[in-house]
């Protein structure tokens, strides 16, 4: 049996074992459906607007240099099945739109990967090889995934994505790959399974959370 899973965020891997999350209602100022949250926090929020809720009172501290704070829970649940979590914040101004809570990784424990999986499929269909673009072009998934539908260009107003588009400019991004970014799913749901390690990328999510904030301020 696999009880040790790896977690590689930027700079720092972090070594857990275990084995779970569960999805809540009600979101608030959220641009995704709540089952493609974690816990109904928000994508992009910033951890001190969260870190009163009462499931992160307990959490660790394990990572915190100026560019990512991250947070491991040693208790948590995703798809019904039990294990630990980190939650990975962006924290540089640098980075900007890509702040706040961007990525959330799921440790569980072997023999409880079949019924993981079960309930994914349940609640997101079947895992994807690929994405398919406005534009009808198969983009890889690496591993297989599930994914929104929403992708961060369908849910930016005239304005926000022209400011993004401007951002990207400045910090000279081609073309080619601007138009990749601004085709990407809100949030993709891979699994590990090699590493019995389930990572949540909302980046894509917070980027449109915050560039609406911006824009509107």
């Amino acid at each position: 049996m696999k009880r040790i899973f790896g977690i590689v965020c930027v700079a720092f891997i972090l070594l857990v074992t275990g084995c779970s999350n569960t999805i809540n209602k009600n979101p608030i100022d959220s641009t995704v459906d709540e089952k493609f949250m974690v816990y109904s926090i928000p994508w992009g929020e910033l951890w001190e607007d969260v870190k009163d809720k009462e499931l992160l009172k307990e959490a660790k501290v394990i990572a915190d240099d100026g560019n990512r704070f991250a947070v491991k829970i040693e208790e948590a649940e995703f798809l019904k099945v039990k294990g630990k979590m980190v939650l990975h914040f962006s924290v540089s101004e640098n980075s900007f739109p890509n702040l706040g809570l961007i990525k959330v990784y799921f440790g569980y424990d072997d023999k409880d990967e079949k019924a993981l999986l079960e309930q994914g499929k349940k609640l997101y269909g079947k895992r994807k090889e690929f994405f398919l673009d406005k534009n009808g072009i198969e983009n890889p998934l690496n591993p297989s995934a599930w994914y929104s539908e929403e992708s961060i260009d369908e849910n930016l107003t005239e304005k926000e994505r022209a400011y993004f588009l401007k951002i990207l400019k400045e910090r000279s991004v081609e073309e080619t790959r601007a138009d990749a970014i601004m085709r990407g799913p809100l949030v993709v749901i891979s699994v590990h399974e090699d590493r019995n390690m389930i990572e949540i990328s909302g980046d894509n999510a917070a980027k449109v959370k915050n560039l609406r904030n911006a824009v509107q301020k």
